[in-house]
């Protein structure tokens, strides 16, 4: 057997095991998806950007949770970690949520004022507070929401250079520091 006939010979069964591979990693395709952009569509992306906005909205010295797409935060985290009983839950509040706003207002969490807004979710905060006592279940999923705005907001690069003191490199440990008014604050 010559050099080149070798090489052919171990080209056809190495090609023949990476074209094979797939009928034997069956089980690791990745799971199904609702929509492109991961477990929930645009339209809910956005619903959940302006329940943020509305947790947070924007000010003079800080940005507002839609400035630093809290939507896809969400959207990512909901998706990729939580279980299918918690998504559901998840999923089924945002269908909760403008049915309430179409009942109590006539229109969609989207198209309802601001005050409306503020005053919806301060129904589900309440509502939540209950429901959260119960054992054995999912978080209500306004607590969920309300939970990863905050935790989006505050690891968010616009938030944590822009308005908390950002420190790349961090020194000794000085557990208390005398905060002057008007400075940033550590997070």
């Amino acid at each position: 057997m010559d050099r080149r006939e070798a090489l052919s010979l171990v080209s056809l069964i190495c090609g023949g095991t990476i074209v094979g591979a797939g009928s034997f990693l069956s089980g690791c395709q990745p799971k199904e998806r609702k929509s492109i952009f991961g477990l929930l569509n645009k339209e809910e992306i956005k619903t959940l950007e302006d329940v943020a906005e509305t947790i947070l909205p924007k000010t003079t010295n800080a940005p507002g949770a839609r400035d630093v797409e809290i939507g896809k935060f969400i959207n990512s985290i909901v998706s990729e970690c939580y279980s299918k009983t918690e998504q559901q839950s998840f999923i089924k509040g945002l269908v909760e949520l403008n049915a309430v706003s179409e009942e109590k207002y006539g229109d969609e969490f989207l198209e309802s004022s601001y005050e409306e807004k503020e005053e919806l979710l301060l129904h589900l905060e309440d509502e939540s507070r209950t429901y959260n006592r119960k054992q054995n279940q999912p978080a209500h999923f306004y607590t969920m929401i309300k939970q990863l705005t905050i935790w989006g907001y505050l690891s968010s690069e616009q938030v944590g250079t822009k308005v908390l003191r950002h420190v790349p490199i961090p020194g000794r440990f000085e557990g208390c520091i005398p905060y002057q008014q008007g400075e940033k604050s550590y997070i």
